[in-house]
């Protein structure tokens, strides 16, 4: 079975030299930040990129994602801190950490500490980008532009641009402004937020009224919704529906009585089901899993894991998922063929939701 291999967020990024510039004020910054002192500040961008576009992805976090969100910028304030108490820092470095501290505190939600950080990294140094970032994000700076700043910023401003275009939904504009930031951003940028591009990228042909917008949209879905998004691809539910189109209520019924929720060992499926009952990771696996195999005609290929493990001792092969749960097969069936991924290499995470954007890109790779 395929591991999917994931970036950690707090994962100490490889040193970026940064080159030099035509802007004096920037050279300044180049000029008075030791080459060790660039080495940690790039450490600690790179850990905010993450942290900064996993929020932007996720702006509605449960308790589990909020948690992670809150334990993540708690620990880089923590280190920032711990850096900032060495007096021989450079105070353009000061400034440019004390920048990415407050970002910190705004992602955590203390918009106050954010605004102290704004003022600080004034005072220390004038100027720097990351700073007038987060001036902008709490609305203290109210247009963002490139002109001020050296060709080395400019990405940055650009990225913040495609931020901004991605939140109002405008998500043509947003994959432009990402393709231009791209292409002389740090490439730890462009990992961090090419999830977020890529979902640019795939609402950008819908109108933003529009009733499919409007579903890939929605950060969780509901199993009516899934069901209604898989409506678009008439192939898929030709066997279930004779090509017809249904309403949500009708196609609900109608895939319900053709087993598509039942479970691969059982019969049928739960009694207490509904299409607004929440979608979660493992029911997106059965119901795709249900279709897969019915695509394929192999009646044996729907319990393949279950017949091939109930007999082996010996822990499941996935961490979160036991070999009795009922959907075991889907859930490996679903990783195996790359249908889904395991979400941090071992886990499947069976409770999570899903995004409209995410059922799209598994329910497109069933062929």
């Amino acid at each position: 079975m395929k591991k999917i291999k994931i970036v950690l967020c707090a994962a100490l990024a490889a040193a970026v030299v940064f080159s030099s510039c035509t802007s004096l004020q920037q050279d300044v910054v180049i000029s008075s930040i030791p080459k060790e002192e660039i080495k940690e500040i790039s450490n600690y961008e790179y850990r905010l990129a993450y942290i900064d576009a996993r929020a932007i992805e996720n702006s509605n976090p449960g308790p589990a994602d909020l948690e992670e969100k809150l334990s993540s910028c708690e620990a880089l304030i923590k280190d920032i801190d711990k850096l900032l108490k060495n007096s021989g820092l450079a105070l353009a470095a000061q400034a440019r950490l004390t920048a990415l501290k407050g970002r910190a505190y705004l992602i955590s939600d203390r918009p106050l500490k954010a605004k102290e950080c704004v003022t600080l990294s004034d005072s220390q140094y004038k100027g720097d980008i990351q700073n007038y970032i987060l001036s902008y994000r709490l609305g203290l700076t109210k247009t963002l532009t490139v002109e001020t700043f050296s060709a080395q910023d400019k990405p940055l401003i650009l990225l913040e641009q495609a931020i901004d275009f991605y939140k109002q939904k405008n998500y043509l504009s947003a994959v432009a402004k990402f393709d231009e930031a791209f292409i002389s951003i740090e490439s730890f940028y462009k990992d961090a937020f090419k999830t977020i591009r890529d979902d640019a990228w795939n609402l950008r042909a819908l109108n933003d009224d529009s009733g499919d917008a409007v579903l890939l949209a929605k950060k969780e879905l509901t199993i009516g919704q899934m069901m209604m998004i898989t409506q678009n691809y008439p192939k898929l539910l030709e066997p279930y529906t004779g090509g017809n189109t249904f309403n949500e209520q009708a196609l609900f019924r109608k895939l319900l009585s053709h087993g598509l929720l039942t479970p691969a060992t059982k019969t049928q499926a739960p009694s207490k089901i509904y299409a607004y009952t929440p979608l979660t990771r493992s029911m997106q696996a059965r119901f795709l899993w249900n279709i897969y195999c019915d695509r394929k005609n192999k009646p044996a290929l729907r319990t393949k894991y279950s017949d091939a493990y109930k007999n082996l001792s010996g822990a499941s092969p996935v961490k979160d998922v036991k070999k009795d749960d009922e959907d075991f097969d889907a859930i490996l069936g679903c990783v195996e063929y790359e249908l889904m991924d395991l979400t941090d290499g071992i886990n499947f995470n069976p409770t999570g939701k899903v995004s409209g954007i995410e059922f799209k890109k598994a329910v497109e790779k069933i062929k």
